[in-house]
This record gives C-alpha cells, sequence and structure tokens, in this order.
C-alpha cells in the first residue's frame, strides 16, 4: 500500500519516528573501512579525547554538541516544547563519538594521537586525512541510520511503504555507496602513504574551546548523478577539521583535487580571505552552519560562538542546506 498524505496522522507519526530512532540507535552497525565485516564500536570518537580533556571540557568534563532531539517525544516538537535540534551538555565519553570503526581499525588508525593531546599534527597529512575519514564515516554512519529507521518504520505500518519512503530510502542508500567509495579513496592514500590528491590549508588561531570533525558536501551536480548508475562516483566535499594544541586552535580544511566542485572552491578561497588576518568569529560561526552538527564547544567557550549558536544556528543552518 502507498502512502498518502490524506492519512497522515502525527500523533500516530510520532510514536512510530520515536521508535524507529530508538530501535535504530541500538543497531550494531558494521565497520566503515572497506573489506572490513566486523561491528563498529559504539563510541568511535572523532577527535582525540586527550586533545578534548586538556584543552576544550570544562571542569566536570562536560561538552555541549547541537543534535537532532531523540530524548523528548517529537509530539513535543509540533508544541513548541523544544525544537528539533537542541544543544546538549555531554560527557567525553560520548561526546563526538558514533559508530564508525571496529576496534582494531579504530586501534590501527588513530592510537598514535589518543595517548598525547600535543601529538596530532594539523599540518600532517596523514593526520589531516585521518580526521577527514573520520568526518566522511560518520556522516556515512548518519545515512545508515537514517536507512535503517525508514526500514523499521515500513515494519511498523504499511503508511510507510512504497511511494515517497521508497524513494527517501534509496537515497541514503545511493549516499552510503557514494560515502564508501569516498572512504575507500581515503583509506587507500593512509595506507599507501600517498596523499598528493589532496590539498588542505591550515590557519593557525587563538586559543578557542571548541573542536571539529566534518564535512561540507556539494551535490548540486545533477547530471553527474544521472551518469552514475551504480552511484559509486565519490562526494565532493570539504574536509572541516578544528583541533586544539599547545596555545593555538588550528582550522584546518581540504579536499579531494579530483572530487571537488568550483563552488567549493571558491567558498574555501572567502574563508581564507577571512581567516588571513586572524580569527574572524562570524566567519567561523558560518563555518560551523556549514557543517553537520560534528563539533563540540566547552560551556565556558568564547561568549561571542555561544551567542551566536544559542540565538541563531537553526535558522542560519538552514539557510545554509536549502
Amino acid at each position: 500500500m502507498s502512502s498518502t498524505t490524506n492519512d497522515f496522522d502525527f500523533q500516530k507519526f510520532s510514536s512510530i519516528l520515536d521508535k524507529s530512532r530508538k530501535q535504530s540507535k541500538k543497531k550494531e552497525y558494521q565497520c566503515c573501512i572497506p573489506g572490513c565485516n566486523e561491528v563498529a564500536l559504539l563510541h568511535s570518537h572523532l577527535v582525540p579525547q586527550s586533545a578534548l580533556k586538556k584543552y576544550i571540557c570544562d571542569d566536570k568534563h562536560q561538552l555541549i554538541q547541537n543534535q537532532i532531539d531523540e530524548i523528548h517525544p517529537m509530539v513535543a516538537v509540533k508544541t513548541g516544547e523544544i525544537s528539533l535540534e537542541t544543544f546538549y551538555t555531554i560527557g567525553i565519553s560520548e561526546a563526538m563519538s558514533m559508530p564508525i570503526f571496529c576496534k582494531k581499525h579504530d586501534n590501527d588508525l588513530f592510537c598514535e594521537f589518543e595517548g598525547d593531546a600535543d601529538s596530532a599534527d594539523p599540518y600532517n597529512p596523514r593526520f589531516q586525512i585521518l580526521q577527514a575519514l573520520r568526518a566522511i564515516g560518520a556522516l556515512r554512519y548518519r545515512e545508515s541510520r537514517l536507512l535503517e529507521q525508514n526500514t523499521i518504520k515500513s515494519s511498523l505500518s504499511e503508511f510507510y511503504v512504497g511511494g515517497v519512503y521508497n524513494d527517501e530510502s534509496q537515497m541514503y542508500q545511493n549516499l552510503v555507496h557514494r560515502y564508501d567509495s569516498t572512504i575507500s579513496n581515503l583509506y587507500k592514500a593512509v595506507e599507501t602513504d600517498d596523499y598528493d590528491n589532496y590539498e588542505f590549508v591550515c590557519f593557525e588561531l587563538e586559543p578557542l574551546k571548541l573542536a571539529i570533525c566534518d564535512a561540507f558536501i556539494d551535490d548540486t551536480d545533477l547530471k553527474e548523478h544521472i551518469m552514475d548508475d551504480e552511484y559509486s562516483i565519490p562526494v565532493k566535499a570539504l574536509y572541516i577539521n578544528m583541533i586544539p594544541k599547545n596555545n593555538n586552535s588550528y582550522l584546518f580544511i581540504g579536499y579531494d583535487k579530483k572530487n571537488v566542485s568550483n563552488a567549493l572552491i571558491e567558498l574555501l578561497g572567502k574563508w581564507k580571505t577571512a581567516f588571513k588576518d586572524g580569527l574572524d568569529i562570524k566567519v567561523l560561526y558560518v563555518i560551523l552552519c556549514h557543517c553537520s552538527n560534528n563539533w563540540c564547544i566547552s560551556p565556558d567557550c568564547d561568549s561571542r560562538i555561544i551567542e551566536y549558536l544559542y540565538n541563531n544556528y537553526s535558522n542560519d543552518r538552514m539557510d545554509v542546506i536549502f
């Protein structure tokens, strides 16, 4: 039975969505590394925890992240009690983490940066690509989980079978395939120690209690998608990362030279100009709006960033997305 708008019941919709979110979070997801069939760790971290502990956390080892609200029922969104995206205070063990890599790959790839807060080098090509790998792995998990949620919803109600919901599931599946291709290229670069296909620029900024491991995707080339029947073309992305080290914060942004659009290069050019003379808080906020929530801040971060985020973030981010 195909879904129709006339059958829509928000109370039932919110109940099914709440169930699908809870069940999809409990699912065991596969490691994103090509050829690996192992189950991913529940908390595979996007940023070295040692750096978060030393430079970003408050005294209680807490961080703030902005996420889709999954604690309150969806009816609370409709009534205006909460917004769809909500700022959460979260402990360091769970902050900036999700099921991306299995235990072996998580250890083999990232252990050298976990013991010492200052071991991560934002100018090192290997570390840059590993952070890009983490960022795309996180986006892949997001699409995989949305796909799982649709599967659960269709099992709970015929309303979610066929029509737009099948199209939506296919879209999530196609994106997972494209992320797989991107991950394959990044992992090959790490395995062969060959980073010539990637370009990064690094900005040395004043210290901020903020960490980013994310990517901004340009998915506007519809002609390219039509020609890609198997959805195997890597995504066009800017890899956006920020880590603290010693007395500075380092914002490093890069891309795959073979898979980048003119629009992304122009965007990066604007950001390079803005940071030429040091930190520009408003531009940094704009960069966060281009990210997909894979960033965290300390509760006592720069008050200007906090003010932008709490007052404007949800609306400004929607403007970027749409």
